[in-house]
């Protein structure tokens, strides 16, 4: 297998700059330094163990790196493997997902989990320390790679790993930036940290050891991505919010309209329109009255509104005089009073 040799002359700045291929730009001009993660204190070293839908636009490319656990079926005789620690970031080196998966047990299955790069064991896939369901965990991964544009580095075998959902990838867009930059290697597959060093110019291991996490190596292969297709985004998020605003706006005037109409139906109500006010039955003593019947009753076939008008009729016209001169105080405008009629404010 052939290694690169680098001599302390082939990294200095001026051999770098030239050995960048033409049309890349700066890493610092993309993403923000992202600081180094340590190994967490707690039971669990995940990051993120459900997913963070709210950081991820619907248009927007991730990228993954899974750390895998390796399993023997008893009727094998070579190990498979599956996810046993995956990172999934934005375009921003936000964490969307960072689980640690274990799968259901099974008679005969033998599984191992160690990994001294990024510093995992296998009771790192206990439920007990914070590992979640492989269903679950395949499950919203499925959600999230859909349609994507999916960024991995030397992931070939990234779609065997899935245990439930062999499917998982099928409809995603799969970068791999070891193949977009075959050619800082003589073989054409450098590893990440190559390709790191040769064109971000940095290491992507710890500070402290040589141990890392997989949202570090999912971070620089987006990195590396970026630099070969842009994504501007917060021209994505001013768009996202103006259209959402819009669509807000539009979602509470249709609820309120909504919530109004049922509030008045529930309670009987008619919609009070200035050509559908109901006709309010006069006094009879007056010259522009008309009697019912007496064998029909004037709330018969009335709706709840209209009965409690002519109810509140009756109550004005029995503090009415003979020619329509209020009892209880002269104070009161006869040019309302004077007619006859009953004004209803609204």
């Amino acid at each position: 297998m052939l290694q690169l040799q680098l001599s302390d002359e082939s990294l200095s700045a001026d051999v770098l700059f030239k050995r960048v291929p033409s049309g890349y730009a700066s890493s610092a001009s993309i993403l923000p330094p992202t600081p180094l993660l340590s190994s967490s204190s707690s039971r669990t070293k995940s990051a993120a163990p459900k997913p963070r839908w709210d950081l991820l636009y619907p248009d927007e490319p991730i990228s993954i790196k899974i750390v895998p656990q390796r399993y023997l079926a008893p009727t094998e005789t070579s190990w498979n493997h599956r996810i046993g620690w995956i990172s999934v970031i934005n375009t921003a080196g936000q964490i969307i997902y960072d689980p640690f998966v274990t799968y259901p047990k099974e008679d005969g299955l033998k599984k191992y989990f160690y990994n001294k790069r990024y510093d995992v064991v296998k009771e790192d896939l206990l439920f007990s320390n914070g590992a979640r369901d492989g269903k679950e965990v395949e499950r919203n991964l499925t959600k999230l790679l859909d349609g994507r544009t999916v960024v991995v580095h030397g992931g070939q075998s990234y779609s065997d790993s899935f245990y439930f959902y062999d499917e998982a990838l099928g409809d995603s867009l799969v970068w791999d930036t070891q193949k977009l930059y075959s050619d800082m290697q003589n073989d054409g597959q450098p590893t990440l940290s190559t390709v790191s060093r040769l064109v971000l110019g940095r290491s992507i291991r710890g500070e402290c050891d040589d141990t890392r996490r997989p949202d570090q190596d999912a971070t620089t292969a987006m990195e590396l991505y970026l630099l070969r297709f842009p994504y501007d985004r917060e021209a994505k998020r001013k768009g996202f919010e103006e259209s959402g605003m819009n669509a807000l706006i539009s979602k509470i005037a249709s609820t309120k309209k909504h919530k109004l109409k049922k509030a008045k139906s529930s309670a009987h109500l008619p919609l009070i329109r200035p050509d559908s006010v109901p006709a309010v039955p006069k006094r009879p003593e007056t010259s522009h009255g008309s009697c019912r019947p007496s064998s029909d009753p004037p709330e018969k076939g009335m709706n709840a509104a209209a009965q409690f008008a002519l109810r509140l009729q009756r109550r004005h016209f029995a503090d009415l005089g003979a020619h329509g001169q209020g009892r209880r105080g002269s104070q009161q405008d006869s040019s309302i009073h004077g007619t006859g009629r009953l004004s209803i404010m609204t």
